[in-house]
């Protein structure tokens, strides 16, 4: 974790003593008491004791974490062995370690935990995977000059279509096991920037209903009207989809000659009637820059092709949550932006963290700067999760199935951390719009904005602080607490501070075995809102790129003395802190 030097509230003298095996006199180590995060150094002792004087109300907290590419087994990375407060030892009961050892954990591994609350918001998994497949150098070729087929501009303009015309559309039916259909479609609004496509089982003008996946007209403008005010504020911060950019004449129009977005709004998966946990709420495929009608098979599935820009739309989701189906269509968008930045330009695929935590990332600066409501911005939507299951899986590990609610939320705060801590939207213009994916992508942009070098696991050493470093705590470090802004051709974009420490808990892991065994007190997350922190003696695979963080009832809110013994980890690759709050 990366030391930001800041004053805390109140003096506290730190000291560190290393301690053998054998019983000799303990050497002390003094540590700078100007800042709230120590990083341990063990010295080749098998541990060390912490030691905190004059606390006044303040938390102590110990943070594991994995800056390196390699997951490491939980036998390795160390544990507490006791704490003290004003001078009284206490015993903490042995290591428990993770009964789900294995690096990394594996979707069947998350399948042990209840999953409670929904609907649940995740992409189309077959989607996902076909996106991260990056063209052929034959497509790239193709689609930069033959967007058009031998159509000319004038028969492409009278081929347009208008309000009250069907075409139909090869769609998603399931996503596992993954299944096609052939559906019909009407356009029922031509807006600015997109064209909406509604089936007829989704539309109903009569329909005074929010539960019945039927869309009114009125619903209809208003998804269309918000999609205009999402294009130009989106394609001003992170660029233009294939075929957006006016000034590119060659491909104006895109796979289709038509500059405008299609967007299918249908019941994805059947949500409507199977009442699902989990939603797909809208998804973003690239296989519909082949030709129309053209399949092609990625990893045993079969893909068919509408030949045109477009994303698609749930219909229960359109129409009984539309902010959040407002912040999905910044979301599908982003996708659709990134495809040609990385994939067609680059002819470089985007990892899925790194592609899904750019969406989210947009969400946040395009939602607020458009006005979507706080219940369909990521902070609220995501980090619930977040604050219960941050440390079950790592950054670059992408679950499946029910569990991508994990995922998702891991890549949110991540990016999120990224934007409020190093340069805000101007940092997201920059993931998008370098050379890079990936790791490389970020510690370029970072590199950018601030004028200097920095390694992606310097910057990710930073991200524990920021979990911590809520409201009222950001002055010691990283937090969330920040307000970044920044104006690019003529747009102002603002990523607004919030309070993680503010926001309650997703009951996504409901379930008492998993409380019991990975927080305290037993039975209960703790605190209510904001992170929730693991026993001191409890053990778990720390993943690549992945942090846990430990404390105990008794080490919150202390005035006076305390101090924790910690065995040193076996692993080098664990770096451990200690965080005065």
């Amino acid at each position: 974790m990366n030391t930001k030097v800041k004053t805390p509230a109140a003096f506290v003298l730190l000291t560190l003593l290393f301690v053998s095996c054998a019983p000799t006199v303990l050497p002390v180590v003094s540590v700078n008491p100007s800042t709230a995060v120590t990083k341990l150094d063990f010295s080749n002792q098998s541990k060390a004791i912490y030691t905190a004087e004059g606390l006044s109300n303040q938390s102590i907290f110990l943070v594991k974490v994995n800056a390196s590419g390699s997951g490491i087994p939980f036998g390795q990375t160390g544990n507490v062995y006791s704490y003290s407060l004003g001078g009284r030892t206490v015993s903490v009961a042995p290591a428990e370690s993770d009964t789900l050892a294995g690096s990394p954990i594996a979707d069947s591994d998350l399948a042990a935990f209840a999953l409670t609350d929904g609907p649940h918001r995740v992409d189309s998994l077959p989607a996902q995977r076909y996106n991260a497949n990056p063209p052929s150098a034959s497509e790239v070729s193709w689609l930069n000059g033959m967007a058009r087929s031998s159509l000319t501009s004038t028969a492409i303009s009278a081929a347009l279509p208008v309000e009250g015309a069907t075409k139909s559309f090869y769609v998603q039916l399931t996503s596992v096991p993954y299944t096609t259909s052939t559906i019909t479609a009407t356009l029922r609004k031509s807006g600015e920037h997109c064209r909406v496509w509604v089936v007829a089982d989704s539309f109903s003008n009569s329909s005074g209903n929010d539960d019945d996946a039927k869309l009114t007209q009125t619903e209809i403008d208003a998804l269309a009207a918000k999609f205009d005010a999402i294009y130009p504020a989106e394609t001003g911060l992170i660029g233009y989809e294939y075929g957006g950019d006016p000034n590119l004449t060659a491909s104006y129009g895109g796979k289709d000659g038509d500059p405008k977005i299609s967007i299918l709004v249908y019941d994805i998966n059947g949500d409507a009637a199977s009442n699902a946990s989990f939603i797909v709420y809208g998804y973003f495929t690239s296989v519909d820059y082949l030709d129309a009608n053209a399949k092609t098979t990625v990893n045993g599935i079969e893909y068919t092709s509408n030949g045109m820009e477009m994303f698609y739309i749930d219909s229960l989701v359109a129409d009984k949550m539309p902010q959040q189906i407002y912040s999905t269509l910044i979301h599908e968008f982003q996708h659709m932006i990134n495809y040609n930045q990385k994939n067609i330009v680059l002819n470089s695929g985007s990892p899925t963290w790194y592609n899904e935590m750019l969406s989210l990332m947009t969400e946040e600066v395009i939602g607020t700067k458009v006005g979507i409501d706080a219940t369909g911005l990521p902070w609220a939507s995501r980090m619930p999760y977040h604050l219960v299951g941050y440390s079950q899986t790592g950054l670059e590990y992408w679950a499946s199935g029910d569990y991508a609610g994990i995922s998702y939320a891991q890549a949110y705060a991540f990016g999120s951390y990224l934007m409020h801590n190093f340069g805000g939207p101007r940092l997201l213009h920059e993931l998008e719009g370098n050379a890079y994916v990936g790791r490389d992508s970020v510690s370029q942009a970072v590199a950018a904005v601030k004028g200097s070098a920095m390694s992606f696991a310097d910057v990710y050493r930073g991200y524990p602080q920021a979990l911590l470093f809520t409201r009222g705590y950001k002055d010691l470090g990283y937090s969330y607490d920040t307000e970044v802004s920044w104006s690019n051709n003529g747009i102002d974009y603002a990523c607004p501070a919030y309070d993680l420490g503010a926001i309650g808990k997703s009951s996504y892991f409901d379930d008492a075995a998993f409380q019991s065994a990975l927080y305290w007190p037993t039975q209960n997350d703790y605190p209510e809102s904001g992170i929730s922190y693991r026993k001191l003696n409890y053990l778990w695979d720390l993943p690549s790129y992945g942090v846990s963080i430990h404390s105990s009832e008794q080490l919150q809110d202390v005035t006076g003395s305390a101090s924790i013994t910690v065995t040193a980890p076996t692993n080098p690759n664990v770096e451990m802190y200690i965080v005065v709050r």
